[in-house]
C-alpha cells in the first residue's frame, strides 16, 4: 500500500485504507500515523484537512486545541487580533453589549455610561445631566466634594459637578479638573461663580 496522503492517516502496519482527519484535526505530510489537533487560536470544521487550521478572526477565539470552530467573544469582551486564545474584558468606562466584537465601545463626549447595580443598561449611553461635565464615562460621583485639593482626572469620572460654592477649573495641559472655592458667597453648582469671578 502507498503512504496515506496528507489529510489522512493510518496507525496500522500494512493497512489497506487510510482514515480521514476529523474536524478539528489536520495532517500536513504523506504517511501520517495520526492527525494533529488544531492549535489554540485556530479551528476547522473540515475533514481531511491537509493544511494548517485557519486562524480565528478578530472578535473570535479558540482557547483549546482541536476545536472545530472559533467561539465569539462573550458580551462584555472583545478581541482585536487574529489567532486569539481569549478575549479581553472591557473595563469601565468601556463596554460591549454584543457578541463577537473586535473592539470595546465608549459613550461619546457629552454622554455617560448608565449603570444600575453594576449592570449596563440599554441603551447604554445617556445625555449628560444638567450642570455636569461628561467625558463619555460612567456616572460616578456626580457631585464633587467641597475640597480645593480634589483633582478629578478625565475620563476616570464621567459626570462631574461642582459642589455649591465651588467651581471646576480645567487644565488643558494635564486634562484635569480641580475643584476650587468661589471667592464670593453666591455661587451656583454649574461650575461657575455667579459674579463671574473665580479663585485663581
Amino acid at each position: 500500500m502507498c503512504a496515506c496522503a496528507s489529510g489522512t492517516f493510518s496507525n496500522q502496519t500494512h493497512a489497506t485504507e487510510c482514515g480521514n482527519c476529523l474536524s478539528g484535526t489536520f495532517s500536513l505530510s504523506n504517511g501520517a500515523t495520526k492527525c494533529e489537533g488544531c492549535p489554540i487560536g485556530r479551528a476547522s470544521n473540515l475533514t481531511r484537512l491537509s493544511d494548517q487550521c485557519p486562524v480565528c478572526s478578530p472578535g473570535f477565539y479558540a482557547d483549546q486545541p482541536g476545536m472545530t470552530g472559533c467561539k465569539p467573544c462573550e458580551v462584555g469582551k472583545a478581541s482585536g487580533i487574529y489567532e486569539a486564545r481569549n478575549c479581553t474584558q472591557c473595563k469601565l468606562p468601556l463596554y460591549q453589549l454584543n457578541q463577537g466584537a473586535s473592539t470595546c465601545s465608549q459613550c461619546d463626549f457629552g454622554k455617560y455610561l448608565v449603570l444600575i447595580q453594576s449592570v449596563i443598561q440599554r441603551p447604554p449611553c445617556a445625555d449628560c445631566p444638567a450642570n455636569a461635565i461628561c467625558g463619555g464615562n460612567t456616572e460616578a460621583d456626580s457631585a464633587a466634594p467641597p475640597s480645593n485639593a480634589l483633582t478629578i482626572v478625565q475620563p476616570a469620572a464621567l459626570a462631574i459637578r461642582a459642589a455649591e460654592g465651588y467651581w471646576l477649573k480645567f487644565d488643558p495641559q494635564t486634562g484635569r479638573y480641580t475643584t476650587l472655592q468661589c471667592q464670593h458667597a453666591r455661587c451656583s453648582s454649574d461650575g461657575k461663580c455667579s459674579e463671574g469671578r473665580v479663585q485663581e
